[in-house]
């Protein structure tokens, strides 16, 4: 299996759901090895940024010790840069849905394949990375689930019923693009999650224009909000973000440096006192040097 000592995974080759195993002798998927470890120059550079973006927040989780992170590319020995099929997430037993939204809500921000697969003992699941994750109350679907026992029992000579849906999964399909063409509905590019940032980033701009700000103004209140959600978002060695509602909560009661109690910065920039107070806070932080010249005076409390 895998043992894990000070963050390194140690892999012996062999998948800890076993489903991998079985994808490759029934599906013509590539090996195990070639998924979770691949040789290409390409391939291996996309699975290594996926294991430091995903493996130690999933590792943390309740049910998520174990999983091994990897991808599902075209030619796991090419050279190529071209973007994975999906981002596979290898889990040696079954997951709660809270596990299984958090796994999806990183695989949609790492935002460098169309689709997730999560495979469990028992089942093996692809999701689409094109559409945003859903509420915390809305139903999260998967693009196909089929279990262990239909994989097992597959054969392309007699193909029916949810057969066919297990055939849907064969490499020929996804090599080729015929499984996306078919779910052509969920894996509109226009949701991932950087066309998501770039039309939201657009939006925010043409509202600052319709209230007569420059584009100097426009330009450093972006960069600052950007910034801002990175340090949100940006875990340490321990899984903790540099900003986070911790923080929010000591800023408001004790600082008295807020006027409410927030999670999100989102919640704090519909508030135009409190945006600044929190901007020239950060400033003071990093020395000055984070917005240099700019939320220190009381004019531009009127920006």
């Amino acid at each position: 299996m895998q043992r894990k000592k000070r963050d390194v995974t140690v892999w012996n080759g062999m998948s800890q759901s076993e489903l991998l195993e079985l994808a490759h002798e029934k599906l013509h998927w590539p090996t195990p090895q070639e998924i979770l470890e691949p040789s290409g120059a390409g391939p291996s550079v996309y699975a290594r940024i996926a294991r430091e973006k995903l493996s130690r927040t999933i590792s943390k989780l309740s049910d998520g010790d174990g999983v091994q992170i990897g991808v599902l590319s075209a030619n796991p020995q090419g050279d190529s840069t071209e973007t994975p099929i999906a981002l596979v997430c290898d889990f040696p037993t079954e997951i709660s849905e809270d596990t299984l939204r958090k796994t999806y809500q990183l695989a949609w921000s790492f935002s460098r394949t169309p689709s997730l697969i999560t495979t469990e003992p028992n089942r093996l699941r692809i999701w689409t990375c094109y559409e945003e994750p859903p509420k915390e109350d809305d139903i999260i679907n998967p693009v196909v689930n089929v279990s262990k026992q239909e994989i097992e029992s597959f054969n392309q000579l007699s193909i029916s019923g949810q057969a066919a849906e297990t055939l849907r999964l064969h490499w020929a399909d996804l090599v080729s693009g015929q499984f996306f063409q078919e779910h052509s509905q969920r894996f509109q590019r226009k949701q991932a999650a950087d066309q998501m940032l770039l039309k939201n980033l657009k939006s925010v701009r043409e509202s600052l224009q319709i209230n007569k700000l420059d584009d100097d103004t426009i330009h450093d209140l972006l960069a600052r909000i950007i910034f801002i959600q990175f340090l949100f978002d940006r875990q340490d060695s321990e899984g903790n973000p540099a900003l986070n509602t911790t923080l929010l909560d000591y800023l408001y009661t004790t600082e008295k440096l807020l006027s409410a109690k927030y999670s999100r910065l989102a919640d704090i920039l519909r508030n135009h006192r409190d945006t600044y107070q929190f901007f020239r806070w950060l400033n003071g932080k990093f020395n000055g040097d984070l917005f240099p010249g700019k939320g220190a005076t009381e004019e531009e409390l009127t920006v």
